[in-house]
């Protein structure tokens, strides 16, 4: 139940992160070249990252809790 809860929180914020990520990208890009440019789906790829480091970072915590 732990770990799902991890993996909503984390999928939601990864996604949120890599939106204002992606936004912030296209500010600069828009600023300094003068056009849009952008990486397509960042928001998926930092949710999926995310996921993947925080579920990794987990089970490394319990394996110390437990020794």
């Amino acid at each position: 139940m732990r770990v799902l809860k991890l993996i909503a929180l984390t999928l939601i914020g990864g996604y949120l992160f890599g939106i204002m990520l992606s936004e912030v990208i296209g500010i600069i890009g828009y600023v300094v070249f003068d056009q849009k440019i952008g990486i397509k789906f960042l928001g998926f790829i930092t949710a999926i990252v995310s996921v993947a480091a925080a579920v990794v970072w987990d089970r490394k915590q319990a394996k110390k809790a437990s020794v």
